[in-house]
């Protein structure tokens, strides 16, 4: 006898063909396996080169964007009296940001958008841009 799913409305969800939740077409004791597969076939030598670049850009991309969120939250977990290690790591991941936003990782509005979200330490005395007029005087 065939399966048809007008005469068993039961397993199969009313104007869809897809099985409802608790019904199964395979046997008892099978598991469905997904199976997530890219088929790609490049019609030309540069398609086929451009898929191979993009793989390796996106993984050197994920890499950096890694290293940038490793980077803030170590940031941000350095106690607040510590303010050497935290203008420091403030000025080590301001460097990156602006490395990545010029590499075109991130866009250079949310590089500045982090940047000025970081915790903000005073320039410790002597350290601090001289003026022109003082610099001549």
């Amino acid at each position: 006898m065939k399966f048809n799913p007008r005469q068993d409305s039961s397993a199969v969800e009313q104007g869809t063909h897809k099985p409802l939740a608790g019904s199964s077409i395979l046997p008892p004791g099978k598991k469905k396996i997904h199976i997530q597969i890219q088929f790609f076939m490049a019609n030309t030598k540069s398609a086929a080169k451009r898929v191979r670049q993009n793989a390796r850009n996106a993984s050197r991309n994920a890499s950096v964007l890694s290293t940038l969120r490793t980077r803030q939250k170590k940031l941000l977990a350095i106690p607040e009296g510590d303010k050497a290690t935290i203008r420091k790591a403030s000025m080590a991941l301001s460097s990156l940001l602006d490395k990545a936003a010029k590499r075109g990782i991130i866009h250079r509005n949310l590089a500045n958008r982090k940047k000025s979200r970081l915790p903000s330490v005073g320039t410790p005395p002597g350290e601090g841009v001289v003026s022109s007029t003082a610099a001549a005087t």
